[in-house]
């Protein structure tokens, strides 16, 4: 990452997401989480996303949170997929 601003969005998303008193590596991106050689890349299919959607009631914040990437991440993985018009 390198990058201030990019840490301190992820430490900004993860109190967030956050329900209890202290952020759990669970709530770090993926790519943070993971080594490089283990990290996932691109799009979930649309099952993926359709199912996760369903799991949060539509919260795309905790969506978002939960497949490790920022909102307009998931927005533009949701047009690919056709999720939203």
């Amino acid at each position: 990452m390198g990058n201030v601003r990019e840490l301190l969005n992820i430490v900004e998303q993860a109190v967030l997401c956050c329900r209890t008193q202290h952020i759990g590596e669970e709530l770090l991106p993926e790519n943070i989480r993971k080594p490089i050689q283990t990290r996932r890349r691109g799009c979930p299919g649309r099952v993926e996303l359709h199912a996760a959607l369903a799991l949060f009631d539509g919260n795309r914040a905790l969506v978002a949170c939960e497949f490790g990437v920022d909102r307009t991440t998931l927005w533009r993985w949701m047009c690919k997929q056709e999720l939203i018009p």
